[in-house]
């Protein structure tokens, strides 16, 4: 794949498992007004900042403890870990799967598994801004889990609805090959999890079944006409 480069050889820190309590009921009743259910926060290991202001996606590979991130819990304001590795999320559970559904963040992630597909995974950081000229940096996640995606069959791109998630799915395309991806479309919604609370988990997951191929350039149907 073009975006194959020789990168410097980088030293990354294993984080200091943070100062972590088990989610509260505040965190508990935030995920189920976006309906993401407790069943889906323990399997996914959430937890909170001891302070009680921020949730915690951790990254695991292998089991261990990578990177992870917190968000407040009242504005919308992200953290990583310091130097850690950046990887996907639910790196563990995509791993030898044939089908993998990738998304923008966390929470529209795990709405997949509110749906019953428990291969869904995120970048670490978000789409790249639209006018970005250089996304490699944003995108190490995927580098770094290359070869996860390389042995999949089929990867569904279900990213935000919006001109940053247009352009992470070109990014995406582009480094997973367009013969294997499956564009997914959220309609009138931003993206997943805004499309489950909207429409419910069963027709959620129907948005894999009428996910479209990526049209290849040159290439024409009978639908085009």
């Amino acid at each position: 794949k073009e975006f194959k480069k020789e990168f410097m050889q980088k030293v990354y820190k294993i984080p200091v498992k943070p100062n972590i309590t088990k989610i509260s009921d505040v965190a508990v009743k935030w995920f189920e007004n976006r309906g993401i259910s407790q069943d889906v926060l323990l399997s996914n290991k959430i937890a909170m900042s001891a302070d009680g202001n921020g949730i915690i996606f951790p990254y695991f590979r292998n089991g261990k403890l990578i990177n992870y991130k917190t968000r407040l819990i009242n504005e919308k304001k992200f953290f990583q870990a310091k130097e850690a590795e950046p990887i996907m999320y639910n790196l563990d559970r995509i791993v030898g799967q044939k089908e993998i559904i990738v998304c923008e963040g966390e929470i529209d992630s795990m709405s997949w598994e509110v749906s019953g597909h428990t291969n869904h995974t995120s970048v670490n950081q978000g789409a790249p801004n639209e006018n970005d000229s250089n996304v490699d940096k944003k995108l190490e996640c995927i580098t770094n889990c290359y070869d996860v995606f390389e042995n999949a069959e089929i990867i569904y791109i279900a990213v935000d609805n919006d001109n940053n998630g247009q352009r992470l799915q070109t990014e995406l395309i582009r480094r997973f090959g367009q013969e294997k991806c499956k564009i997914v479309d959220f309609k009138d919604c931003k993206d997943a999890n805004e499309y489950l609370i909207k429409y419910g988990s069963f027709e959620l997951s129907q948005t894999l079944k009428n996910s479209k191929d990526v049209r290849v350039e040159g290439v024409f149907t009978l639908q085009d006409n």
